[in-house]
């Protein structure tokens, strides 16, 4: 009888897989089917506007809900925008166009970033700062809490987010290890996890490198008009610095601690063990802080001595960092996870779109759309409206997917209002960062739930709020940053 029903059991649950497996592939059928009918919508049904507005949005829309409904794998559908675009007929230059943005310079800025960071991790300097941070603070609840927000946000200025994250959820652990009282150890250990993840957030939104979202957007505000990295930090650095000030109150209200202060000699103790730098970690520092000095401040530099222009560019500078780092021995290839290769087809794809956008006059035409409806909205009020509605697709879809769909229709909102561009696509650009209120808002998310100790409703609590709070934020900085 016993054998029975382990049987029975089996296959109950085989044919349960089973019929979830068909009920999914059936899902992403009909996923498909619409978002071809779509296109063909565009396609063949005339409306009254020029053709070829038509096709760039019949192919945008199409783009959108594929990356949306996630039919096909992000990068895989990156790969049909070009020979749509193409197909089309949307530039006139054909293949040559289409296919140029994917190998714009914010490609190669993601490259050498990848690159450059894997030599930090390789080498520890990622994990030698983190413990030469953390062992120097007093130990209270605020100033450990603090200290973990700037050196995971320092971090992910340059590294992987999620990599940041995952170097510090062991040193969390250890920390609340021997907290004896179990609310206390509960509160704390969420405290530190989800401030540790937000400060991976906070540090990808204040540089051009942070993430790939922001190297597309980059990517669209240098089509239409001049950006540097250090015009990105002039708004993205403020920027993170006030939603931390922010998410340090807002977490320390949200998951309340009893003790006053928590025992942080285990951490001095690991920094003690620390060896001298070596070798492989003097090599990467050499490299790593030159080129983040000209990255800052090598466009001034080129005026000052007559150099070409763009010799000292964000992306040239980084592929020669890269170069560099392989050439002393910093590096082998071997090292290189250049995983993220589906990245760069989504960056090509999105800035793809831009261009198409751009040079169809769908931009224009939109542009055109909205006057009336936008007559008359403050400027402030427009921004806070891009900012949340950014904020909201972000948290249910790709970040980098995001940005792709929603930077082209604020590009037509700045060309509407007589704005600079970089005002609305940097809104769109660090409010996709804000991913912080769901699972699948980004792989940190989901780290944070299966570590066992975070809750979907911890994770949600916090990040609304933090996400409410930093989009405000963003909208009061862009506003400032287009005075100026």
């Amino acid at each position: 009888m016993t054998e029975n029903n382990d049987v029975k059991k089996i296959t109950g649950r085989y044919f349960q897989e089973a019929l979830k497996g068909r009920l999914q592939t059936e899902k992403k059928k009909l996923k498909l089917i619409i978002s071809v009918i779509v296109l063909m919508f565009f396609t063949f049904f005339p409306l009254p506007i020029p053709q070829k507005i038509q096709w760039t949005l019949g192919i945008f829309l199409f783009a959108a809900l594929m990356w949306s409904f996630e039919v096909l794998p992000l990068p895989v559908t990156s790969l049909i925008v070009p020979v749509l675009l193409v197909a089309y007929g949307v530039f006139e230059e054909g293949a040559t166009a289409a296919f140029a943005s994917f190998a714009h310079p914010v490609i190669y800025i993601l490259l050498s970033s990848i690159i450059i960071a894997e030599a930090i991790r390789k080498h520890g300097l990622d994990r030698r700062l983190s413990l030469m941070i953390l062992s120097n603070i007093k130990g209270s609840i605020k100033s450990v809490l603090l200290a973990l927000l700037f050196v995971t946000t320092f971090l992910s200025m340059w590294i992987s987010n999620t990599a940041v994250l995952a170097i510090f959820i062991p040193i969390i652990l250890v920390i609340v290890e021997k907290i004896e009282d179990p609310q206390d150890k509960k509160n704390l250990t969420i405290l530190l996890l989800v401030g540790a993840s937000i400060g991976t957030a906070l540090g990808g939104m204040a540089t051009i490198t942070g993430t790939g979202p922001n190297a597309l957007a980059s990517g669209f505000i240098e089509e239409v008009t001049t950006f540097t990295f250090i015009d990105w930090m002039k708004i993205g650095l403020p920027s993170a610095l006030l939603i931390m000030i922010a998410t340090l109150l807002v977490l320390l209200k949200l998951f309340p601690v009893k003790l006053p202060s928590i025992n942080i000699s285990e951490i001095r103790q690991e920094r003690s063990n620390l060896p001298p730098l070596s070798n492989g970690e003097k090599k990467t520092l050499g490299v790593f802080i030159p080129t983040v000095i000209l990255w800052i401040i090598g466009s001034e530099i080129e005026a000052a001595f007559g150099l070409p222009r763009t010799l000292l560019s964000v992306a040239v500078v980084g592929i020669a960092a890269a170069v560099i780092l392989f050439a002393i021995g910093a590096l082998e290839w071997d090292d290189a996870r250049l995983g993220a290769f589906g990245m760069y087809l989504l960056l090509g794809a999105g800035i793809a779109l831009g261009k198409a956008f751009l040079v169809s006059g769908t931009a224009n035409w939109i542009a055109t759309l909205l006057i009336q409806p936008l007559a008359g909205i403050p400027l402030f009020a427009v921004v806070i409206l891009i900012t949340f509605v950014t904020i909201l697709i972000t948290n249910v879809l790709a970040n980098t997917a995001t940005v792709a769909i929603c930077t082209p229709i604020a590009i037509s909102i700045a060309l509407l209002l007589g704005l600079n561009p970089s005002v609305t696509v940097m809104a769109v650009g660090l409010a996709a960062s804000l991913a912080l209120c769901t699972v699948f808002g980004t792989p940190n998310n989901a780290l944070l739930v299966n570590t066992g100790v975070i809750d979907r409703k911890d994770l949600m609590k916090s990040g609304v709020i933090v996400a409410l709070i930093g989009g405000l934020v963003i909208s009061v900085v862009v506003i400032l940053f287009s005075s100026i």
